[in-house]
């Protein structure tokens, strides 16, 4: 059965620009649209947290129909079970368009190259074409390509995939509390990155579990949590580090009973008052204070309200 519509097909200078650079072979070859595998190639490293842009698709489509000139896309053989098919390497939009076109074949350059070749030929291509390549994709491909070997440091694969290497230094870190975290509660925990950190750098199970409930807890947030964590581990002893945490969970558990809708605006007065009260003999000293009898009264009237809330 013959394709319903006829393909302009023009060469990829951008994409055999990527070969050269890569020291890539390639052999243009005129393939099945069903010999690709589609799901892969919406797979393929290209983009990890992007889908297809329909935008781009519906006007690939338009200009096909109207006699447009589209390069070759890019693909790799692959081969399992015995049965053969192709990936898309850059194209993806390009092979959307020609399916909902009719069209049963197409043109491509099938590349010669390994797993993680492959993975840094699908971010370059797609650095141009397509909707581009997101910062965390590349920081994620940074992040294979270090742990695959083709990278052989953070600043080689930041400088290959064009990403800060703080950033991905952030990512790998992040990414080692979270394995760590995995292989002591059997699976990842929703806290945040900060908690995260700092929860990798304890040693002890027993102050692990407390830390755990205190980031678990709601009375404080993710900055005063990873401060408290990490404030306990200084201490020499696992009882005193636990006892640092339990503490720190004690007071916000107590803060949270203070049920209002004024909460923060109570808490704020308490912070002022007490300010206030330490600097009392400031206040004598200046002669701001017309009659300092009534005042203490006032004083000791907060006091044995506040103190009777405590009980």
């Amino acid at each position: 059965m013959s394709d319903l519509l006829q393909v302009n097909w023009i060469d990829d200078s951008q994409a055999i620009g990527v070969f050269n650079d890569l020291k890539l072979k390639y052999t243009l070859l005129a393939l099945q649209v069903s010999s690709i595998d589609k799901k892969r190639s919406g797979q393929n490293s290209a983009r990890l947290s992007s889908k297809l842009d329909e935008e781009n698709v519906s006007s690939l489509v338009m200009g096909l129909q109207h006699g447009d000139s589209i390069p070759f896309l890019v693909v790799r053989k692959i081969t399992e079970r015995g049965v053969s098919k192709y990936v898309v390497a850059g194209g993806n939009h390009r092979l959307e368009a020609l399916i909902r076109c009719g069209c049963e074949t197409l043109k491509a350059y099938c590349v010669e190259c390994g797993d993680t070749e492959f993975l840094v030929l699908c971010q370059r291509l797609n650095l141009g074409n397509g909707k581009g390549v997101s910062e965390k994709d590349r920081i994620t491909y940074a992040a294979a390509a270090i742990a695959s070997g083709v990278a052989q440091n953070q600043k080689i694969a930041a400088d290959m995939f064009r990403v800060g290497q703080k950033k991905l230094s952030d990512f790998l870190r992040l990414e080692q509390a979270e394995q760590k975290l995995i292989a002591r509660v059997g699976r990842n925990v929703n806290v945040p990155m900060k908690v995260k950190l700092a929860l990798a750098k304890i040693q002890s199970d027993e102050v692990h579990s407390a830390a755990l409930d205190l980031a678990r807890s709601k009375g404080l947030g993710s900055n005063a949590v990873s401060k408290v964590i990490l404030d306990a581990i200084q201490s020499p002893t696992v009882v005193e580090q636990v006892d640092a945490i339990k503490k720190a969970q004690m007071v916000a558990t107590c803060e949270r009973t203070i049920a209002s809708p004024h909460r923060r605006v109570f808490l704020s007065a308490l912070g002022t008052l007490e300010k206030m009260l330490q600097k009392y003999s400031t206040l004598q000293s200046l002669d701001i204070i017309d009659d300092k009898s009534a005042v203490l009264k006032m004083v000791e009237s907060v006091y044995s309200k506040l103190k009777a809330i405590a009980k």
